[in-house]
């Protein structure tokens, strides 16, 4: 196969377009152009983001799970982070629950985070977030993903006992005397999560 060949007079010029059997170095102009390729994706990348924790804080799931498609690229343990407490802490509670729930199924890395215990700027877990924000559905996508109820946040408070502490009813100043939905839901997360452990060793 014959090799082709850039020439302005007897002087072989770079390849601007790569060509089949080129021999020649890539211009500046192409590495120009692919590093303004990237920077594009960057940019792009970030306003998908932006948009994400827009919709997220909204409880806006249609948007999200749209923009979600969107980006291609693992998204960085502290963007999902702040993510998944965005929707959480959210104004919108339904809409809350199926962010969670979409993002937690639609990126490996969002579970990763739930499993881990992704903090927030107060040093909060997600499950201690959900909890705190009365969120009980979306407790429940974040136990299903394996969130350790037993992790603890800034503050040294686990969330399962930050469920027990829900128990006073500060606005009466009495104990509730039907058994609290999260701790419930936490305790037996813990409870299964013994024997597992268990039987690991």
């Amino acid at each position: 196969m014959e090799k082709s060949v850039h020439t302005a007079g007897d002087m072989p010029q770079p390849c601007l377009i790569p060509c089949p059997g080129c021999t020649l170095v890539v211009s500046p102009l192409r590495e120009n152009v692919q590093t303004m390729a990237l920077s594009q994706r960057l940019v792009q990348g970030v306003f998908f983001l932006r948009q994400l924790q827009t919709a997220a804080a909204a409880g806006n799931h249609a948007g999200f799970l749209r923009d979600l498609q969107r980006i291609h690229e693992p998204i960085g343990e502290s963007e999902v982070a702040e993510l998944l407490h965005k929707a959480i802490c959210g104004s919108d509670a339904a809409g809350a629950e199926k962010v969670v729930e979409g993002l937690l199924a639609a990126r490996p890395e969002a579970a990763a985070a739930a499993r881990t215990g992704a903090r927030d700027a107060l040093g909060r877990t997600p499950l201690h977030a959900a909890v705190a924000a009365n969120r009980l559905e979306v407790c429940r996508a974040l136990v299903s993903a394996n969130a350790d109820p037993g992790l603890l946040d800034g503050h040294g408070i686990s969330a399962v006992e930050l469920a027990r502490r829900r128990k006073l009813d500060t606005s009466k100043g009495n104990w509730r005397h039907e058994a609290d939905p999260f701790h419930e839901l936490l305790r037996g997360a813990v409870a299964k999560s013994v024997p597992a452990e268990a039987n690991a060793t």
